[in-house]
C-alpha cells in the first residue's frame, strides 16, 4: 500500500464537506479535518513500515523498563489522534461528549510527551550516567517535578476548553472554544528537558558504531523536535486563540514516530554489532544499568 493510497482511503472514509458558513469558518473546518487525517495517516504509515523491525528487535527481546516505555510510546499514539479525528468529524451533536473526548485525548497526548521524555532520560543515563551519578539523581528529581507541572498546565488548558454550536453546516464535528493558550508552557518545558539532557551529552567514542548511532540519532531527533516545538509555540502565540492548538496533534505524532525510529535503529545496530562478537565476549545492552570498572557503559569484556 502506498502513502497516497492510504491518504485517499482515509479521506474517503472520513469524507465530509465544509460548504456553508463564513469563509474563515470554512477554512477552519478544512484545516481541522486535514490536520487530523494527516496525523493519523503518518501514524499508520510509519507503523506499517517499522512493524517488521519491531517484531524482530523488540518482541523477541527480554522485557525491561525501556521495552515497556517503547510499547507505551508506540501504541498510545494511535489513541489520542484517532479520538481527535472522531471528535473533529463525527461527535458534534453532543457538546458534553465533545469536551470529554477532547480532554481525554489531551491528557493522553500529554502523557505521551512525558513518556518520550522518560525514554530520553533513560537513554541518556545509560550512556552518560556513570560519569554524573549524583548530578543525574538531582536532575531526575527536578524533571519529575517538571512533569508534575506539565500535568497541571495541561489540566488548566483542557479545563478551559468548551464545546460551542457548530458554525458550519455540513460539518458534523465538534467546535471548541479555548479560554487560554497555556499549552505553549508545556511545549517550553518539553524543549527545556530535551535541551538540558542534550547539553550534558558529549561526543562519544566514534570508533564504536553503537555509541555513534546513539549520539547521531539522538542529535537528529533533538533538532527535529526542537524545530517543531518552536513552530508550535509561534503558532500558539501569534495566531487567533481558536487556532492556538493547530500543530499540537502533528507534534504529538512526530514526537512518537521519531522516538520509536531512534530506538529501533539503536537496537538494529546493537544486534548487527553483537553478531560479530566472539562467543566469549559480551556487549552490555544500551538500556542495562550496571557498574563497570572503567565507568564505560559499553565495554567489551574478554
Amino acid at each position: 500500500m502506498s502513502l497516497s493510497a492510504l491518504v485517499d482511503g482515509l479521506s474517503d472514509l472520513f469524507v465530509f464537506k465544509c460548504t456553508t458558513g463564513k469563509p474563515p469558518e470554512r477554512a477552519h473546518c478544512s484545516e481541522t479535518y486535514l490536520r487530523a487525517v494527516a496525523a493519523v495517516t503518518v501514524v499508520i504509515w510509519d507503523y506499517l513500515l517499522t512493524l517488521p523491525g519491531e517484531v524482530e528487535l523488540v518482541w523477541v527481546s527480554r522485557w525491561k523498563a525501556s521495552t515497556v516505555l517503547f510499547v507505551l510510546n508506540r501504541y498510545m499514539v494511535f489513541i489520542d489522534p484517532i479520538m481527535l479525528l472522531y471528535a473533529s468529524i463525527f461527535a458534534g451533536g453532543d457538546s458534553r461528549a465533545c469536551e470529554k473526548l477532547f480532554r481525554t485525548a489531551g491528557f493522553l497526548a500529554g502523557f505521551g510527551f512525558i513518556t518520550g521524555q522518560c525514554i530520553l532520560m533513560l537513554r541518556a543515563y545509560a550512556v552518560w550516567g556513570s560519569h554524573y551519578k549524583k548530578f543525574f539523581a538531582i536532575l531526575f528529581c527536578v524533571f519529575f517535578c517538571t512533569f508534575g507541572a506539565c500535568l497541571w498546565v495541561i489540566s488548566t488548558y483542557l479545563l478551559g476548553v468548551t464545546s460551542i454550536p457548530n458554525p458550519v453546516l455540513g460539518w458534523k464535528g465538534c467546535t471548541f472554544h479555548f479560554a487560554n493558550r497555556n499549552a505553549w508552557i508545556d511545549l517550553v518545558l518539553v524543549a527545556t528537558v530535551e535541551s538540558v539532557f542534550r547539553t550534558f551529552q558529549h561526543i562519544p567514542d566514534t570508533r564504536r558504531p553503537l555509541m555513534s548511532t546513539i549520539y547521531r540519532d539522538g542529535l537528529l531527533y533533538y533538532f527535529f523536535i526542537l524545530g517543531s516545538t518552536i513552530a508550535n509555540i509561534t503558532v500558539m502565540l501569534a495566531t487567533p486563540l481558536q487556532r492556538n492548538g493547530t500543530l499540537v496533534i502533528v507534534q504529538r505524532v512526530l514526537h512518537s514516530v521519531l522516538c520509536n525510529r531512534v530506538l529501533l535503529h539503536i537496537r538494529e545496530v546493537y544486534n548487527e554489532q553483537k553478531n560479530f562478537l566472539d562467543g566469549g565476549m559480551l556487549l552490555t545492552t544500551v538500556f542495562e544499568f550496571r557498574n563497570v570498572s572503567d565507568d564505560e557503559m559499553y565495554e567489551y569484556t574478554e
